[in-house]
Parts: C-alpha cells; sequence; structure tokens
C-alpha cells in the first residue's frame, strides 16, 4: 500500500497513473497528488481527462485544487490536484456529516444550505 503518491513529471503525469494502474484498481494509493501545468511549458499537452481517466473509475475523488488563475495572465499555470479513494473520502464525508470543527480544517456544515460557505 502507498499513502502518498506525488506525482510531478512535467507533463507525463498520464503514463506514471497509466503504469500504476494496477495500484489505482485495488485503491492502493490512498492520496494522489499531481502536478499539473496548464500553458505552454512542455510539448507533451496534459489536460484533466489524461489525469482523471485513470482516477475517476477506480472510485478517486478530487477534492483538492490549491490555486485558482488562468493562462491568460501566466503562459504557464501550475497548480495541485489532490485525490483520495474511497476509504478517505468516505472519512471526510464522515467528519461533515457529524459536523466535526477542527479548527483552521473544516466547519460546521448546513445541510439545508451546503452551499453557504
Amino acid at each position: 500500500n502507498i499513502d502518498l503518491l506525488k506525482i510531478d513529471t512535467q507533463g507525463h503525469e498520464g503514463e506514471v497513473l497509466a503504469g500504476a494502474k494496477n495500484f489505482l484498481s485495488k485503491e492502493k494509493i490512498k492520496i494522489i497528488e499531481v502536478e499539473f501545468i496548464l500553458g505552454i511549458a512542455y510539448e507533451n499537452d496534459l489536460n484533466f481527462s489524461q489525469i482523471e481517466k485513470y482516477l475517476i473509475p477506480n472510485g478517486y475523488k478530487l477534492i483538492a485544487i490549491d490555486e485558482a488563475g488562468n493562462v491568460l495572465a501566466h503562459s504557464s499555470y501550475q497548480l495541485t490536484l489532490i485525490y483520495v479513494n474511497q476509504e478517505i473520502f468516505k472519512t471526510i464525508e464522515s467528519i461533515h456529516k457529524k459536523n466535526v470543527n477542527i479548527k483552521n480544517v473544516t466547519g460546521e456544515v448546513n445541510y439545508k444550505k451546503p452551499f453557504n460557505v
């Protein structure tokens, strides 16, 4: 089992995920952190579907994107994507359903208005 897989392979993240397909299909990796670059940094033009075609069918959920921006302002825009397996996602879901408030981490959930912050 692998707790954290960090992928920063300069546009070849899809190839790494393809090589990890047996681990992914068995959800042997708990957390996957992917460096994702939009823009003209690399010849290998990676997009979300090339990453998610390996993760979504195997039960992984995108839970975080660390930056917000655009390629109009920057020729190459880097962000980090965090995916988790079902076990970790269910733990996160349970924390929210119990309305556990962890300072600087989680907040109380209002199920009548779940999108209010």
